[in-house]
C-alpha cells in the first residue's frame, strides 16, 4: 500500500452489501447506514479539491446509492458534482442518500447540485434523502414536502422537519 489518498476527481465506486439474516426493509435499511458510513470514511480520505471540498460513492444494492460531500462546495468542485448528475441519475434512479455531515457549511453551488438531483430524482420517481445536513443547507432547500425529498438527522431542532413515516 502506498499510502496514497484517493483522488478526488475520479467518483469510484464501491459495493456495500445488504446483511443477509435481515427482513427486506431491514436489511436495506441497514446497507444505507453501512454505505453511508463507507461513502463518508472515503470522501474523509480523499485529497479536497480547490475549496476544501471532496466526495464518494457507495452504492447499497441496484439502483441505491450514498453519497458524502466534506468541506465547503465551492464553484469549481460544484461544477464537478454536477458533471457526475447522469452517473448518480442512473446508478441511484431508486434512491440517493446524501451525507452532509462532513459539509462545513451550505454554499450556492451545493444548492445548486442538491436542486438538479432534487429535480432528477422527483422526475425518475427516486428518493433524495439529505443525512445531517447544515441547518443553513435546510433552510436554502426549502421544507421537505410530497417530492421524495426525507431528512433524517439525530438533532431535535431538525428532527421536526422530517416527513410523517420516515
Amino acid at each position: 500500500m502506498s499510502g496514497r489518498r484517493p483522488d478526488r476527481t475520479r467518483t469510484a465506486l464501491r459495493t456495500v452489501p445488504a446483511g443477509s439474516d435481515l427482513a427486506p426493509a431491514d436489511a436495506l435499511d441497514d446497507a444505507r447506514d453501512r454505505a453511508l458510513g463507507a461513502a463518508a470514511a472515503d470522501a474523509a480520505a480523499a485529497r479536497p479539491g480547490p475549496g476544501g471540498c471532496a466526495h464518494a460513492v457507495v452504492a447499497f444494492g441496484d439502483g441505491y446509492l450514498a453519497l458524502a460531500v466534506t468541506g465547503v462546495v465551492e464553484a469549481g468542485s460544484g461544477e464537478r458534482l454536477l458533471g457526475v448528475l447522469d452517473d448518480l441519475r442512473t446508478r441511484g434512479r431508486h434512491e440517493l442518500a446524501v451525507e452532509c455531515s462532513g459539509l462545513a457549511r451550505s454554499s450556492p453551488a451545493l444548492v445548486r447540485f442538491l436542486g438538479y438531483v432534487r429535480l432528477q430524482q422527483v422526475a425518475g420517481h427516486g428518493r433524495l434523502a439529505l443525512h445531517r445536513p447544515p441547518a443553513d443547507l435546510l433552510s436554502a432547500l426549502g421544507e421537505p414536502g410530497p417530492d421524495h425529498l426525507a431528512v433524517h438527522d439525530p438533532r431535535p431542532a431538525v428532527r421536526g422537519l422530517r416527513p410523517p413515516g420516515r
